[in-house]
């Protein structure tokens, strides 16, 4: 039960001696987790809002606010966030959720939550298939709603200086400005594709990496859909593998835009300084 920013810290160091590299996901279920929130988001790889456990700690009332507040600190950080806990609980026994559930799961997607999470419903429930198919419906349904109002990507912010930072808002303000089909980040280490999914671009961010660990982690991201490659030599290659994968796999048709980024350093995280707007062919 993270209660402070110091507990994620020692969990990284343990991680570390280890000789793991793995990621940290904080849940916040605790009434002294929420006065430091912010520092645990910061040092947290992702979080968890334990919508469960946190019910017990504070009032019922308060757990949509504190629900929204941690969505919406989760993104400016540029950390996925899970909505998790009794989405669809009355699945557990009804082939069917109530129309309060499919209007919870769409309303945490609405927040822009990276990604909504069952637990007790495929656990111990009766209709584990439909609960999952009942929940990623939901989540097409309203992320087509959130595509066709074309959104623009969030403000930039001071804390987001950087070259890899303004190359990543680049890329989504120029996706956004030509009407391009998705953004194709070449990333190693998924920083890249990390920091354009923090922009929360109405375009699909198609990730791809040469590592697989990488493209399975990069799954919990918004947006993004995470793909294996990495046929780098040159960034016209980049380009080229791009093209081709957006083609493979339906996400783009010839003649329209994708927005390329990468850095002249693929094997190096945090090195993205190039950015082009490509033409499918």
């Amino acid at each position: 039960f993270v209660r402070r920013a110091e507990d994620v810290r020692e969990l990284k160091e343990l991680i570390a001696a280890a000789g793991g590299d793995q990621l940290v996901v904080a849940k916040i279920e605790k009434k002294e987790a929420l006065a430091v929130y912010e520092d645990i988001i910061a040092a947290a790889d992702a979080i968890m809002v334990a919508r469960g456990d946190l019910g017990v700690e504070i009032d019922p009332a308060m757990v949509p606010i504190w629900q929204k507040r941690i969505i919406q600190a989760a993104n400016a950080a540029g950390k996925p966030v899970i909505t998790a806990t009794q989405m669809l609980q009355s699945m557990v026994t009804s082939p069917r959720p109530t129309r309060a559930e499919a209007s919870d799961v769409a309303n945490a997607i609405y927040d822009a939550t990276s990604a909504v999470m069952l637990s007790g419903e495929t656990a111990i429930g009766a209709y584990p298939v439909e609960a999952v198919r009942t929940m990623a419906d939901i989540a097409l349904v309203v992320e087509a709603d959130i595509e066709r109002a074309g959104r623009a990507p969030q403000p930039w912010t001071a804390e987001r200086a950087g070259v890899s930072n303004a190359i990543s808002y680049g890329a989504c303000e120029v996706a956004y400005r030509v009407g391009a089909a998705a953004i194709v980040t070449a990333t190693y280490s998924g920083a890249t594709a990390r920091a354009v999914a923090r922009n929360m671009p109405t375009q699909p961010i198609v990730a791809v990496s040469p590592n697989q660990r990488v493209v399975n982690q990069l799954a919990l991201c918004w947006g993004v859909c995470p793909l294996l490659g990495g046929r780098w030599g040159s960034f016209e290659e980049i380009v080229a593998e791009a093209n081709d994968l957006v083609l493979a796999n339906a996400l783009g048709q010839r003649t329209q835009i994708v927005v390329v980024t990468a850095g002249l350093q693929t094997n190096q995280p945090g090195k993205t300084n190039l950015i082009k707007a490509h033409v499918l062919d």
